[in-house]
C-alpha cells in the first residue's frame, strides 16, 4: 500500500486535469448519486481530490470523504466550503467509526486497484447501516393508500423520521415524499399487528427470530429474496409465514 500511496501523493497536484475528458461521465455520475444521498448520512473512499463529495454535499445531511493519500486530501481540502464536508486521510481496511455509522458509503473507480477488495468491502459493511430503504418504500407505499402503518427504527434513523417525516426521493421525480408514520423502536411481545413485514438481508434474519416468534402477531411476510424460505418458515411453527418481493409487497 505504501508504494501506492506514494504514487498517488506525487500526482495529486495534476489528478484534475486527467479527470477532464471524462467529465461528462462524472457529471452523470453526480445527478444519479443525488436522489441516492438525499438526507443521509454518507461516506465516501478513496475521495481523491473530492471532487464526487463536493458535487453532492448539497443534497446529503454530511459527508465524510476519506483518502489514504495525504497530498489528495491537502487538495481536496484546498475549495471545500461546505460546513456538512469533511476530508480526513484514513485507511479503508481500518476505519476508525463505530458500526452501522453510514446510511450510504461511495467508493468510486477504486475497488479494482484495491488489494485484497474482500477485506475492504468487509470494512465497508461493517459500517454500512443495515438495508432500509425497501423497508421505507413498503411502509410509505402502504401509509398512501390509508393502511394502519408503524414502522420499526432505531437511534438517529427513528429520530429523523420522529421530526421530520419519512423522506424518500422518488428515482423518476424532482419530488420528496414526506410521509408522517408512526415509529417505534422496539418490537414488544405484547404488542400485536395484523400483519408483520420483514424488510432485511437474509444473512441478518436470524437476529430477528426469537423477536418474531415472542410477538403475539401471528402473520409474517417476509420481503425479498429468500434463499432460506423452507428453514425460516420452520423456525416459527406457531407463525403464519409467507414470502414476497419487494415489488410485490
Amino acid at each position: 500500500m505504501k508504494e501506492r500511496r506514494n504514487f498517488w501523493d506525487r500526482n495529486a497536484g495534476i489528478y484534475d486535469c486527467f479527470l477532464r475528458r471524462d467529465m461528462a461521465a462524472y457529471e452523470r455520475l453526480y445527478e444519479l448519486l443525488r436522489p441516492v444521498v438525499l438526507h443521509k448520512t454518507v461516506l465516501e473512499l478513496a475521495t481523491g481530490t473530492g471532487l464526487i463529495a463536493k458535487h453532492i454535499v448539497n443534497a446529503a445531511e454530511r459527508i465524510e470523504a476519506t483518502d489514504a493519500s495525504e497530498e489528495m486530501i491537502r487538495e481536496a481540502k484546498k475549495d471545500s466550503c461546505s460546513s456538512k464536508l469533511h476530508f480526513s486521510v484514513q485507511d479503508l481496511f481500518c476505519l476508525p467509526y463505530a458500526d452501522k455509522s453510514f446510511d450510504v458509503v461511495i467508493v468510486s473507480n477504486a475497488l479494482h486497484i484495491v488489494p485484497q477488495p474482500e477485506n475492504a468491502l468487509r470494512e465497508i459493511r461493517r459500517v454500512l447501516k443495515d438495508d432500509g430503504v425497501p423497508g421505507c418504500n413498503l411502509a410509505r407505499n402502504l401509509f398512501r393508500v390509508g393502511k394502519d402503518v408503524t414502522l420499526l427504527a432505531r437511534g438517529s434513523w427513528a429520530e429523523e423520521i420522529r421530526q421530520n417525516g419519512l423522506r424518500i426521493k422518488d428515482k423518476f421525480s424532482p419530488r420528496v415524499s414526506v410521509s408522517r408514520i408512526p415509529v417505534t423502536t422496539e418490537l414488544k411481545p405484547e404488542t400485536q399487528y395484523d400483519v408483520i413485514f420483514v424488510v432485511l438481508r437474509y444473512t441478518k434474519l436470524d437476529s430477528i427470530l426469537d423477536t418474531l416468534q415472542a410477538n403475539r402477531t401471528k402473520n409474517i411476510v417476509f420481503v425479498g429474496s429468500n434463499v432460506r424460505a423452507r428453514a425460516l418458515a420452520a423456525s416459527l411453527p406457531e407463525k403464519n409465514v409467507l414470502f414476497a418481493f419487494a415489488s410485490s409487497a
